[in-house]
């Protein structure tokens, strides 16, 4: 996956809550945007705000993915993060009313 990333533009390379490297390509930004979550729109700021910010952090599915959780506007912003060998992926991102999800808290402000 890292030759992958290294071979597209890098849109944002950030640190996040964990202090792991979180990296994101134009081309997977423009796809979470367009085909996996037109409806949310969101700017680059919030996600970033939200990863090295976040409100409250849950396990993911495995070991290695997290949900950095963050309250924008009256909705809440989801952004799930995948570490591998010490840098973090993007996976998804989007927005729910929804006020907490069945996952385990690793983390709260």
């Amino acid at each position: 996956m890292k030759k992958e990333i290294v071979s597209k533009k890098i849109l944002f390379e950030i640190i996040d809550h964990y202090g792991k490297k979180i990296i994101t390509t134009q081309e997977y930004w423009n796809r979470i945007n367009t085909i996996k979550h037109p409806e949310a729109q969101l700017k680059r700021e919030e996600v970033i705000k939200t990863i090295q910010k976040p409100d409250i952090i849950y396990q993911g599915n495995d070991n290695k993915s997290y949900i950095f959780v963050r309250t924008y506007r009256r909705y809440k912003l989801f952004v799930i993060l995948k570490h591998e060998n010490n840098i973090g992926f993007l996976i998804t991102i989007y927005i729910t009313t929804k006020k907490k999800i069945n996952k385990k808290i690793l983390w709260q402000k």
